[in-house]
């Protein structure tokens, strides 16, 4: 006999998604093209996200989607196919490196046999569609005929994007890396060792910071008739060369993560053209200016201070999207460390400091020291652009903690355990946000969780001084 509750779980899901799919289809009818959200919703090819409404009700859809496909899936099914789900990444690792997606675009948007696509990629045929058609059941590419491949709109996205491509391996290439190294950093933190080690990926570099081994390079100092030293040991050698063009994919990874998080619809998810013009805006490890390359179009009364280490904020001066508003005077790169003291010159007044996908990289002790220099500047508003997760609990759909907000948590804690293995940082949720912050001299204004509509999980917390 079937099960009451079972009844109206099955029940509840399919009227959350009918109702999603309604509203979703009177914002699509009703949408002007003219409007602004609707313009960058199509520009980043987001039809379902023209205006917020319409975002909160794709999310909906998409959990609500995700429960009833996880109800009539037998069990050991879901929890067999999670245990093989690193051979996702194994193919799409393959698929994108040989950049499979831009040669079928480029040969015949309708489909490449197999046999000529393996031939330009040069990847073994056979290998080769058994890794796509691995990714097919995820949505990624499509065999339109037998051993004849195409694209998704999924697949699509990486086809002439290497920046996109950029952010994927720095999740697959990094996350492999420190992937044999999570046993024995459980192992540790259980037993409650001390000094606990700090992440995975600390363990794996003998406690190299993640940036530090980034930035490092190959040494040439050791001769064939010469014993390697400590600076040039084995170990020292074989990090080194881990590394090897790990910053440039860095770098190219994080211009294509604004893309992939829908950042360019920021300036409307918060109400940066309402804050009073004598506003600066002091953004802590801003990098090359991304932020005021975003907010200045739509609030061009601002003034942005972007804040990094000399070598960035060298890079920056040397040319970019905000040479424009340099030479206005709407933006100034000054170099500055996050750790030390903010210039007395940027305190008090109307001043607004912003900290964007930044805090996740650091545990709760250096987290903190970074919110209480800026604390000590009297800011009048503190802005913290970063992931909120969410917890789904319990069976029920729906059940959220922040503002009505609905996400999937597929995401969210993906990047959170990414934070945990190469920095022994965290994607927070809620009640940890306002914990730090308030170990930091801050609170959440009242109303100051400002979903982000195309995001991955962020939100912007507005935080007053307290």
């Amino acid at each position: 006999m079937t099960s009451p509750a079972l009844t109206t779980r099955f029940t509840e899901l399919l009227k959350t998604i009918e109702a999603s799919a309604a509203a979703l289809r009177t914002g699509l009818e009703s949408t002007s093209p003219d409007d602004p959200g609707a313009q960058i919703a199509a520009s980043l090819g987001l039809p379902f996200h023209a205006n917020a409404q319409m975002a909160k009700q794709a999310a909906l859809l998409r959990v609500a989607s995700e429960r009833l496909a996880q109800l009539v899936t037998p069990p050991r099914h879901v929890m067999f196919e999670a245990a093989g789900s690193f051979y996702v990444t194994l193919a799409l690792k393959a698929i994108a490196n040989a950049d499979v997606a831009t040669v079928i675009e480029d040969t015949d948007p309708n489909g490449v046999p197999a046999a000529d696509l393996a031939k330009k990629v040069g990847m073994d045929e056979d290998m080769m569609s058994r890794l796509l058609r691995h990714l097919a059941a995820k949505g990624i590419f499509q065999e339109v005929a037998p051993s004849v491949w195409a694209n998704t709109d999924n697949s699509r996205a990486i086809a002439h994007q290497p920046e996109f491509r950029a952010h994927l391996d720095l999740a697959m290439y990094e996350g492999t890396l420190v992937l044999p190294h999570w046993p024995a950093f459980l192992a540790a933190r259980a037993a409650g060792t001390q000094p606990a080690p700090l992440s995975p990926f600390a363990l794996y570099s003998n406690n190299q910071p993640f940036y530090q081994w980034l930035h490092s390079a190959p040494s040439t100092s050791t001769t064939s008739d010469s014993a390697p030293t400590a600076a040039t040991s084995p170990e020292k050698e074989a990090l080194a060369a881990a590394a090897h063009g790990r910053a440039a994919n860095f770098n190219a990874a994080m211009k294509g993560m604004t893309r992939t998080e829908g950042v360019a619809f920021l300036p409307l998810d918060y109400p940066f053209h309402a804050l009073p013009s004598s506003t600066t805006i002091i953004d802590v490890g801003g990098g090359l200016g991304s932020l005021p390359e975003l907010v200045l179009p739509r609030a061009p009364h601002l003034k942005f201070v972007v804040q990094d280490l000399e070598g960035v904020v060298k890079q920056a001066k040397e040319g970019g999207a905000c040479e424009k508003w340099v030479g206005e005077g709407r933006v100034e790169f000054v170099v500055q460390d996050c750790f030390a003291p903010q210039p007395e010159e940027y305190g008090g007044g109307g001043n607004v400091f912003v900290l964007k996908s930044m805090l996740h990289n650091y545990p709760p002790g250096p987290a903190l020291a970074i919110l209480k220099h800026i604390r000590a500047a009297n800011p009048a508003r503190l802005l913290i652009i970063d992931r909120v997760v969410v917890p789904q609990l319990g069976a029920a759909f729906p059940s959220t903690s922040t503002s009505d907000a609905v996400q999937s948590l597929a995401i969210p804690t993906m990047y959170d355990l990414a934070m945990a293995a190469l920095h022994g940082g965290r994607a927070r949720l809620l009640s940890e946000w306002e914990a730090l912050l308030q170990e930091g001299g801050f609170k959440i204004a009242e109303g100051g969780v400002w979903a982000m509509r195309a995001s991955t999980g962020q939100c912007v917390l507005e935080c007053v001084p307290v």
